[in-house]
């Protein structure tokens, strides 16, 4: 004990610049006495499960769920008829559960709340869900084709944001350079992958609101869309988050999602609710880090000085980059942070892949004498008296990748 009690101490004394300075939760982590949402157990406790689209984009014309409410062990089956309040999560246009289309697979269409895990799946088996395929949408060129099927019918196409920037004189920016270089670049979605998969429980208090236990990253917006989907005052909703097994900025959907469900089949069969995701609903349903497809168009002098950038495709930007001697390659990374223009889909947050690895689909080099430039100098007089300067290669590896 008393080696125990004089660590403790030493804990107390360090903090310092420079020094080590112990996790607050890391004694029990390593002792495996961590608990997690998966861990907590409330009495007369039933269990959750949610029933999923197969489709990535169809009309969802009925659902009945007669069969599976009719099922011994099923405590409540809710669909979006049975939500008193707001049917979408907030002001999006993300529904809580699907109401009048499926626009990914993994949007889920029913909640069920069982005695087991076993009677919670067969119920999920017994409702009758009638759909109408869509054509689906799943690249951005596709997307913002004008024949493109509408993923949100209330909108008149599926950009979500069209941003513009424009800064400097771009044609005369242009004209100064002497190598530009044009790429295509994809980077891939990227999952989370956080050992603890989203999870939530749900109860309801004597005083007629609920409290919540949640895997997640944003307890105001749990409160926020519980309080607005049940159509009472948010102070009647409270939030504990639990120890995040990872997180990495999922579960910042997805694990408010799983809070908010869990509140309704609480509220619906009125007993304390584990909502429980397996790992393949995880991956199929969570937000990524998103796909992009950028278009870059980037000028350069010979001496390495960056002139021009222009960014298309999923993140439209252009940049004229003036003529200043301090503004040089590394100083001017910039162009490309902009909001994405691309087809987001419910169940997705807004995320750029930046810092991911790029790999180039195509390349265009082109390279201009310096007498074409609308600026005079040395290389006009240069040109003039009929010497062309050669793009340096070695140099354009440096720049450009």
């Amino acid at each position: 004990m008393a080696s125990t009690i004089e660590l403790d101490k030493t804990h107390k004394t360090l903090g310092g610049v420079g020094e080590s300075v112990p996790r607050a939760d890391g004694r029990e982590k390593v002792r495996g006495e961590s608990v997690y949402c998966g861990d907590l157990q409330l009495p007369r406790m039933l269990y959750g499960r949610a029933l999923r689209s197969r489709f990535p984009h169809a009309r969802l014309l009925s659902v009945d769920a007669a069969r599976a409410r009719a099922l011994p062990g099923v405590a409540a089956v809710v669909t979006a008829a049975d939500i008193p309040g707001n049917k979408n999560f907030g002001h999006s246009a993300q529904p809580i559960l699907c109401y009048d289309k499926v626009r990914f697979m993994g949007d889920v269409v029913a909640l069920v709340a069982a005695e087991s895990l076993d009677i919670a799946a067969r119920a999920l088996a017994l409702i009758d869900v009638q759909y109408e395929e869509l054509p689906p949408v799943f690249e951005p060129k596709q997307g913002m084709a004008p024949e493109a099927s509408l993923v949100h019918e209330n909108v008149a196409n599926n950009v979500l944001r069209h941003f513009k920037l424009r800064k400097g004189e771009v044609d005369a920016a242009w004209a100064a350079c002497d190598v530009i270089v044009e790429r295509t670049y994809q980077m891939p979605a990227v999952e989370h992958a956080y050992l603890e998969v989203e999870r939530a429980v749900a109860n309801c208090n004597p005083d007629g609101g609920l409290t919540i236990w949640a895997s997640s990253q944003y307890t105001l917006l749990i409160r926020n869309f519980t309080a607005a989907m049940l159509a009472i005052a948010p102070d009647k909703v409270r939030v504990i988050v639990t120890n995040p097994g990872g997180g990495f900025g999922g579960k910042g959907d997805q694990g408010n999602e799983c809070g908010c469900r869990a509140a309704l089949l609480a509220w619906a069969a009125r007993r304390p609710v584990k909502l429980v995701i397996d790992r393949e609903e995880s991956i199929s349903c969570s937000t990524k880090r998103h796909p992009a497809l950028i278009e870059y168009k980037s000028g350069a002098t010979r001496d390495g000085r960056l002139q021009a950038v222009a960014a298309g495709g999923t993140a439209r930007v252009l940049l004229g980059i003036p003529r200043q001697p301090d503004r040089n390659i590394k100083r001017l990374a910039i162009g490309h942070r902009q909001i994405p223009e691309r087809v987001l889909e419910p169940g997705e947050g807004v995320a750029l892949g930046v810092g991911q690895r790029h790999e180039p689909a195509l390349e265009r080099v082109e390279a201009r004498p310096r007498g074409q430039r609308q600026h005079g100098g040395d290389a006009s007089r240069q040109h003039q008296q009929g010497q062309r300067p050669t793009p340096v290669a070695g140099r354009r590896q440096r720049i450009f990748q």
